[in-house]
């Protein structure tokens, strides 16, 4: 009666393990490190589609930081007439209840952006963005600044 006892419970413990982590479209099934210890990290944008469509070559060089203390930070650069120019942003960030909405509130305004996770792996990230107004869907992937 114990082994099967055990065996129930073991059998249930792995199926709410498994069930838990698999939470991401595009994401591993399964993970030693938390969601916070993945996205903890320094990214450079490697993929930016606009409704399905590649922009990354339009695109400036991006590296989006996010720290274990709650803050992110983004930096942008490119060269234009031969001059290098940065943009910067700051702010915080929070990760809703189920982990795949990430909120990045900039300092100084009042509502955050939010994002939705749709891969987060120790290597590689990708961050899906809805505007409403111009009814378009951003998906921006990164891969981790080594």
């Amino acid at each position: 009666m114990k082994v099967f006892l055990r065996s129930v419970v073991l059998s249930s413990f792995l199926l709410v393990l498994f069930y838990s982590c698999d939470k991401y479209p595009n994401g591993p099934s399964f993970s030693l490190r938390t969601k916070k210890a993945r996205l903890c990290n320094e990214w450079i944008l490697s993929s930016y589609l606009i409704n399905g469509n590649e922009f990354i070559a339009n695109q400036p060089t991006v590296k989006l930081a996010i720290d274990k203390d709650g803050t992110y930070s983004i930096s942008s650069s490119e060269t234009v007439l031969g001059q290098i120019q940065t943009e910067y942003e700051h702010g915080t960030w929070t990760l809703d209840a189920e982990g795949t909405v990430l909120a990045l509130l900039i300092d100084g305004e009042e509502f955050p952006s939010e994002y939705t996770i749709n891969q987060l792996k120790n290597d590689a990230i990708t961050l899906q963005y809805y505007n409403v107004q111009s009814n378009q869907t951003y998906l921006m992937g990164y891969i981790a600044d080594k």
